[in-house]
């Protein structure tokens, strides 16, 4: 079996979900230290860095979403370039 051919947009919308959910992750854990060392740093500026966090949140989210989109959009369009001189990836399955 070979792939000769992917879907731009069905790699794109793939590749764009999983970056939202590896940037939901990985923005959990951040906002999980950074609530925990502004508790205990002393400062009082915790409403401040809460609510700059939870906008924070939601853009970079966002924006892992959208890097991971184009960048899909991207490899699918070379894949397909490079598979028409060189040959498609080659699987074997059962």
């Amino acid at each position: 079996m070979e792939i000769k051919k992917i879907g731009i947009f069905s790699l794109a919308n793939l590749m764009g979900a999983m970056h939202v959910l590896m940037g939901i992750v990985s923005m959990g854990i951040l906002s999980i230290f950074g609530t925990v060392s502004v508790t205990f740093s002393g400062v009082d500026l915790a409403t401040l860095f809460g609510l700059s966090g939870f906008m924070l949140f939601f853009v970079v989210v966002f924006f892992y979403g959208v890097v991971g989109w184009v960048s899909g959009v991207i490899f699918a369009f070379v894949y397909n370039v490079l598979a028409r001189v060189v040959g498609g990836l080659k699987l074997e399955v059962k």
